[in-house]
């Protein structure tokens, strides 16, 4: 599931760093028990020199729902807990074809879901340093402790401490996304992390 991926972002201002910053981080992710936000993700690929852009919307709700809808692929992923559901819309067809994984575990690392949860702490997963830091925003790099995970470069408004931006980036590719609009703790409708089959809909289920 590609979420949450984006592209370092070079600051030219510092200021004095502020006090535990990865604490602050951590209260307002446990804080935000609903968290929606528009995106634009941009992916670079290394191997053929191409970019593709899509815009969207990400909603999160405690524990274990989101839903990562682009409008610009006309794809739709659900997660309602250990469901996830990956919706492709042909236009051109006027057809979904739907793929239902009954256990999202064989799919996602186990780290990704424990922080819908909020069961996980960043400091116990992530090895965190500060980058940069300006008066509005502080550049964070999150090491994962479990090898074979990503590094990931998260961009935070101050003085919120809320995602504003994430990098990460291997061998094949960069993606970045950024957020915008973005709002906690308001209600979101429980129909958003359900998925109801239509007729002309081709479903495969693992």
């Amino acid at each position: 599931m590609a979420l949450f991926r984006s592209k370092l972002l070079i600051l030219a201002a510092f200021a004095a760093p502020s006090a535990d910053p990865v604490g602050k981080l951590q209260k307002s992710w446990d804080e935000a028990l609903t968290y929606q936000a528009q995106f634009k993700q941009v992916i670079l690929s290394k191997q053929i020199g191409s970019k593709d852009e899509n815009t969207g919307i990400l909603s999160v709700a405690k524990p274990d729902r989101l839903r990562w809808e682009s409008a610009s692929e006309g794809s739709t992923q659900i997660l309602n807990g250990k469901k996830l559901v990956n919706i492709q819309e042909n236009k051109r067809r006027k057809t979904r074809t739907v793929d239902v994984y009954t256990d999202v575990r064989k799919r996602v690392g186990g780290t990704a879901l424990n922080f819908l949860a909020g069961k996980s702490k960043f400091s116990e997963v992530y090895t965190v340093k500060v980058l940069t830091e300006t008066r509005k925003l502080v550049e964070m790099q999150l090491t994962p402790k479990k090898q074979g995970d990503e590094s990931m470069i998260v961009e935070l408004n101050k003085p919120s401490y809320l995602l504003s931006a994430l990098t990460t980036e291997n061998a094949e590719s960069k993606v970045r996304i950024e957020f915008s609009n973005i709002k906690t703790n308001v209600k979101l409708e429980d129909r958003l992390f359900e998925f109801k089959s239509q007729p002309t809909d081709v479903v495969h289920e693992e």
